[in-house]
């Protein structure tokens, strides 16, 4: 069956600029790689090469930084529809196309009101209705065997919950309004191995039951072997001393796309090879 692409980069580059700074600073530069649909893609590179940009910038999270001015040049498609084009609500984006934070922050009130919130802010205010969708979330996302009942989920305080039980949360409450595409920030960075491997199960669960694409920015080589069906490498890249007075001293590029097979085991470019090579063997 031939693959779907749901999100498309095309030739993208980002810049921030503070609004009291003459000039900005390139994040990204000339990006283009495919989000295929009910697959896992891992962003994957050291820290500063843009990762976090790239994942906020596919459903306009990059545009909510206070203070900061946001340029994206080039095109990314969603469903054939160029986001940064005109013509498309990033609100409504967000709903299609959701994001799951690296360390989870909870509103400080109950289980039920965390999960019931983004659907009820979407016109669904109907109390049993709320119950099916806070149940049906939790189950997703593995946390029914926790809190087991409605009544539990509106008495049991989300600040009570363990560190991955608060994750685990966190993609309940993304799946309350049932999105298509979910992008992870390392979503497992402060966690436990254990943990992490119950995330990763979840995580892949609901790509093989629910159809769900995903996309993950991780530094663990070891997390992105284990659940990427597509890399995205990215280098930092810098070019001399003239673009460091104008502010640009590093950015990120894609140094290679391709599926896990290629990246992890044929990579083709030298660089890609010695970042990959750092995997602890056995993993």
């Amino acid at each position: 069956m031939a693959l779907k692409t749901v999100i498309e980069v095309n030739n993208v580059s980002v810049t921030y600029r503070a609004l009291n700074k003459r000039y900005g600073k390139l994040a990204l530069k000339n990006v283009t790689l495919p989000v295929y649909e009910g697959k896992i893609t891992c962003l994957m590179g050291e820290s500063g090469c843009g990762k976090t940009t790239l994942l906020r910038v596919l459903n306009g999270m990059s545009m909510l930084l206070s203070g900061v001015e946001v340029t994206v040049e080039g095109e990314i498609l969603y469903r054939g529809k160029n986001i940064y084009g005109g013509g498309v609500s990033f609100e409504e984006l967000r709903r299609k196309v959701t994001y799951v934070q690296q360390s989870p922050y909870p509103f400080p009130s109950s289980v039920w009101e965390n999960v019931a919130y983004g659907p009820y802010i979407w016109g669904i205010h109907d109390s049993k209705e709320l119950d099916k969708i806070v149940e049906r979330s939790l189950k997703k996302a593995d946390l029914w065997d926790r809190i087991k009942s409605i009544k539990e989920a509106r008495n049991t305080g989300a600040n009570a919950l363990s560190g991955g039980q608060k994750q685990r949360l966190e993609i309940a409450c993304a799946l309350a309004i049932e999105p298509k595409v979910m992008l992870m920030d390392e979503s497992t960075a402060s966690l436990d191995p254990k943990t992490t491997g119950h995330i990763q199960t979840l995580i892949k669960k609901l790509v093989a039951d629910e159809g769900l694409t995903v996309v993950i920015v991780t530094h663990d080589l070891t997390y992105a072997y284990n659940m990427a069906d597509y890399v995205a490498y990215l280098e930092p890249t810098s070019e001399g001393d003239d673009d460091k007075e104008e502010g640009f001293s590093s950015y990120g590029m894609v140094e290679e796309f391709g599926t896990h097979d290629q990246i992890f085991n044929h990579p083709q470019s030298a660089r890609t090879k010695k970042y990959v090579a750092r995997r602890p063997k056995g993993d």
